[in-house]
């Protein structure tokens, strides 16, 4: 039973509710209108409440899995469960000078939650870690109420939708996720294995073609043809992944896209589902979702039966075409949920049949404003029968130098191995007490680049032009100085704390420079006279101090081999200071026990030599199938 677990969840959510009401008004609503297309940026969110209702677990399950690591078979408990929140919150929006009003008076939230106590033991404390996930992002449905253009609710929902997975995505979904060491002794597992384990494999996916796409634009050659256009590119999602084709300009039902293709790194194979779906894009009133695909697992997209994994463990190519759902149909029809679409009742009030009569009225002029827009009536679009032609290429890795040592790709367009590059962090770096301006706020990151290597569309990349991020040059997040995790001494004794020590020869070098007596500096400070006396023989100049940085990110490059393939890591304080650099030649790997490089305070090349940092590296290589 789990009712004792949602009665802790709702206690924890009404403590909660205050601070959640706080991020989703001050964060992501902005975030929402931001991403709104022009005409609708006069929308003003009021109220936003979210109501009293807590979340509800469901459906717990639990399993052992098993995988390969360094230190050999290693077992975990891997629990599944449902939430569901069927929220009551309270919504209002409204347009410019409150000409278009409608609300939103519920959300139906459902995420499946992973939970895995990794790497389980004999002894206490029984498992390495644990770690926290969803493999798919959040499925919601919005209630909406009011009156409001349903083209323009369209391009609103589709706005929360992205936002809303987008902020989940980045903290929870798949290859996101929360992972928290536990066990700490020596030879204990890895903290990557909690916070970003290495993928299971690796899809090729390449879309080809889609067909009986309904048209939204009015082209010049509507005129003499009364058919309608649309320009769709296709959207695919796998967890917090995704890619996006180009734009098929001027498709006439069908578009056709040539040498389009992408590598997903799967994690889950059995759990992780893909969602595809194609958008007329609109740089005017938002892009509109024209067809869509949901849901469909990698046994799917490969043809092959589903409910049987062990099918993964070997490579699979397919070639086919799956039907696509039409996306929005239901409101073409005039069945959206916003709008009374049924005939007021002979037995209501006077006062109540004529307001249905006037809702009923505008819902069939809503519908009426659809059809012209699409062009085409609701049986003509229901008859519309929109497919996706795709080609998937799968294939599982391991641990093999035989792969590794191979020269080239082990199939056309499909890379023999994948570097993982986890970075741990960095030690002893400068902090900027040692600078002659002292800045707090100085943010540290790490530049990762590794060339040559494979674009996420498999073409080589060679050389980097500009300083942006590319599929060959990536970066950590930058972080500012952990509180209270370096100290040291006064000397005197007096603190150990560096903020406070650094704070404390602030105050007494401004003192000593407005000529106040050492008894007196010592009575306002609360130190001894000493002390000060201690501050003046060492002069004024800031204390020498370092601090360490905890990045702990995984980064992965495709390639078609490891020779010579260069990796390197710069790290950087601020924009654009370099502090030290790390070199490492790719194949050095060949010549380490399971393809895997795990070095803890290496050191950098720079100004610094006392900075060190601490990398784990690995060859991943995709299964030839020989």
């Amino acid at each position: 039973s789990v009712s004792w677990l949602n009665i802790v969840i709702n206690d924890v959510f009404q403590l909660m509710r205050p601070v959640v009401q706080k991020v989703v008004t001050q964060m992501v609503v902005p975030k929402i209108l931001e991403k709104l297309p022009e005409k609708l940026r006069g929308i003003e969110i009021d109220p936003c409440e979210l109501g009293g209702v807590p979340p509800q677990l469901d459906q717990i399950t639990t399993e052992v899995r098993e995988r390969l690591t360094r230190r050999g078979l290693s077992k975990s408990l891997h629990i599944t469960t449902n939430l569901d929140w069927n929220s009551n919150l309270d919504v209002g929006i409204k347009g410019a000078m409150g000409l278009m009003k409608l609300g939103l008076k519920g959300v139906k939230f459902s995420a499946r939650i992973h939970v895995q106590f990794m790497d389980l033991l004999n002894r206490p404390p029984f498992f390495s870690g644990v770690s926290v996930y969803m493999t798919n992002p959040l499925e919601f449905d919005i209630d909406w109420t009011g009156a409001l253009d349903v083209l323009e609710l369209g391009v609103i929902e589709s706005t929360i939708h992205k936002e809303v997975n987008k902020a989940v995505s980045q903290v929870l979904v798949l290859p996101a996720r929360i992972g928290v060491p536990i066990d700490t002794s020596e030879g204990a597992m890895t903290l990557f294995n909690f916070k970003r384990p290495a993928p299971v494999g690796l899809l090729k996916l390449k879309i080809n073609r889609v067909s009986g796409l309904r048209g939204d634009d009015f082209a010049f050659s509507t005129l003499w043809t009364g058919k309608r256009t649309s320009d769709p590119y296709v959207l695919t999602e796998l967890g917090g992944q995704q890619w996006q084709t180009s734009t098929a300009n001027g498709a006439k039902g069908d578009a056709h896209w040539e040498d389009e293709q992408h590598f997903f790194f799967v994690d889950e194979p059995s759990d992780q589902l893909f969602r595809i779906t194609v958008f007329d894009d609109d740089q005017v009133s938002g892009d509109d979702p024209l067809a869509k695909l949901k849901n469909v697992d990698i046994l799917q997209l490969l043809g092959l039966p589903s409910g049987d994994g062990h099918l993964l463990e070997n490579p699979h190519v397919s070639r086919q075409a799956l039907r696509m759902e039409q996306a929005w149909t239901y409101r073409a029809a005039g069945y959206h949920r916003g709008f009374a679409q049924e005939a007021p009742e002979e037995s209501s009030s006077g006062l109540i049949s004529s307001m249905k009569h006037a809702v009923h009225v505008a819902g069939e002029k809503v519908t009426q404003v659809w059809n012209n827009k699409t062009g085409a009536s609701k049986e003509e679009i229901a008859k519309l029968v929109t497919e996706i032609e795709l080609e998937a290429e799968w294939r599982p890795f391991e641990l093999n130098t035989a792969v590794a040592r191979a020269e080239g790709p082990i199939s056309e367009d499909m890379p023999c191995c994948v570097l993982y590059v986890g970075v741990y962090g960095a030690v002893d770096l400068p902090h900027p007490s040692d600078d002659p301006e002292y800045d707090k706020n100085t943010s540290y990151w790490a530049r990762v680049t590794c060339l040559p290597c494979l674009g996420g569309d498999g073409k080589p990349v060679t050389e980097l032009t500009g300083e942006d991020e590319s599929p060959a040059r990536q970066r950590t997040s930058n972080m500012k100085k952990p509180k209270g995790k370096k100290t040291a001494s006064s000397g005197a004794g007096v603190v150990t704390d560096i903020d406070k020590k650094e704070d404390l020869e602030r105050k007494i070098a401004t003192l000593v420079k407005h000529n106040v007596p050492f008894n007196e500096i010592a009575d306002v400070l609360g130190i001894k006279a000493t002390d000060v006396d201690h501050f003046l023989s060492q002069g004024s100049a800031p204390a020498v101090s370092h601090v360490d940085i905890p990045w702990e990110m995984a980064f992965l490059f495709l390639m078609t081999s490891p020779r010579g393939a260069k990796l390197t890591i710069e790290v950087m304080r601020n924009k654009d200071e370099t502090i030290g650099t790390f070199a490492f030649d790719a194949q050095q790997l060949l010549d380490c026990p399971m393809l895997t490089f795990d070095k803890k305070n290496l050191p950098l090349v720079g100004d610094h030599p006392a900075c060190g940092i601490s990398v784990r590296l690995q060859l991943l290589t995709c299964t030839s199938g020989a």
